[in-house]
C-alpha cells in the first residue's frame, strides 16, 4: 500500500505541474509545446528548476533569474492533484460505490483506476480554467465525453441508453435554463459539460448531481456575498460546482440516498 500511494502521489505532482501549464496556456491560446518560461522575464525555465513543488520552495518561491515572486497557484495546483490521485486511489481500493463498482466489474483492474484518474485530470483542469476564466475550454470537454463514452461502452445496452437519455435530460434543462436566461445564468459551456457528467452518472445519481450542484452552489454564493467578494450581478462560475458535485456523486450518492430515505420515512 506504502508503495501504491506513494506511485500516486509522484505521478500526480508530475501530472499537476502538467496541468499548470496547460491551464495556463490553454486559455490564452498559446502553445503546449515547448519549456515554460517566466511570467516576468520571459526567459525559459530548465528542467531541474522545474521538479514539481520542491522547485519552488528550493528557489524560495523566486524566479532563479530575475528574482521576482512566482505565483503559488503553481504548486497549490500540483499539489491538489497529488492529493485528489491518493484520494481517488483510496476510495478506488475501498468505496462501496454502486458506479464504481460497475466501472470496476466491467474493466481490467487497473485500468477502471485509469480511467478515473483521467477523468479527475480532465475535470480538475476545467475547473481551475473555469474558476480562473469563466471559461470550459471545448477540448477539455470533448475529451472528457471520450472518456465518459468509453466506459458506457463497458456496459449492457440498456444501461448504456439509460444513460445516454438522463445526460441528455440534463442536457434540455440546462438549455432551458440557457435559453430563458439569454445566457445570464450560465454559459454554454456549462451546458454541454452537463451532458457529458449526466451521461457519466446516470439514473438515480443524476438528480444527486443536480442537487448538491445547485445547494453547494447557492451557499458558496451566499457566503461570498456576506463575505462582500463578490456583488449580486457578479457572476460566479457554475462549472466547478458541477464538477466537483460529480465526483462526490460518484463516490458517495449511494449514501446521500440512503440518507435522504431514511429522512424522508
Amino acid at each position: 500500500m506504502f508503495v501504491f500511494y506513494s506511485l500516486l502521489l509522484i505521478i500526480g505532482l508530475v501530472v499537476g505541474s502538467f496541468i499548470t501549464m496547460l491551464t495556463w496556456r490553454l486559455p490564452r491560446s498559446l502553445s503546449l509545446k515547448g519549456r515554460s518560461a517566466c511570467d516576468k522575464c520571459h526567459k525559459k525555465i530548465s528542467w531541474y528548476h522545474n521538479i514539481p513543488v520542491a522547485s519552488y520552495f528550493l528557489l524560495g518561491g523566486k524566479c532563479a533569474n530575475c528574482g521576482k515572486h512566482i505565483s503559488l497557484r503553481y504548486p497549490l495546483i500540483e499539489v491538489t492533484t497529488s492529493a485528489l490521485y491518493v484520494l481517488a486511489g483510496y476510495l478506488w481500493l475501498y468505496s462501496d460505490s454502486t458506479l464504481l463498482h460497475e466501472l470496476r466489474a466491467n474493466t481490467p483492474v487497473f485500468s477502471s483506476l485509469f480511467i478515473l484518474i483521467s477523468l479527475i485530470t480532465l475535470h480538475f483542469s476545467l475547473l481551475v480554467v473555469d474558476l480562473e476564466h469563466k471559461l470550459l475550454p471545448d477540448v477539455l470537454t470533448l475529451l472528457g465525453g471520450v472518456v465518459v463514452l468509453l466506459i458506457l461502452l463497458t456496459l449492457p445496452s440498456p444501461q448504456l441508453f439509460q444513460h445516454l437519455f438522463w445526460g441528455f435530460l440534463s442536457f434540455l434543462f440546462f438549455l432551458s435554463i440557457f435559453l430563458i436566461t439569454r445566457g445570464r445564468g450560465m454559459g454554454f459551456g456549462d451546458v454541454k459539460l452537463v451532458f457529458v457528467l449526466g451521461s457519466w452518472l446516470g439514473f438515480p445519481y443524476v438528480l444527486v448531481w443536480l442537487l448538491l450542484s445547485f445547494a453547494s452552489g447557492a451557499l458558496i454564493g451566499i457566503f461570498l456575498l456576506f463575505a462582500r467578494k463578490a456583488h449580486w450581478k457578479q457572476e460566479i462560475a457554475f462549472g466547478p460546482f458541477l464538477l466537483a458535485a460529480s465526483f462526490v456523486t460518484f463516490f458517495f450518492g449511494d449514501i446521500i440516498i440512503k440518507w435522504y430515505i431514511a429522512l424522508s420515512s
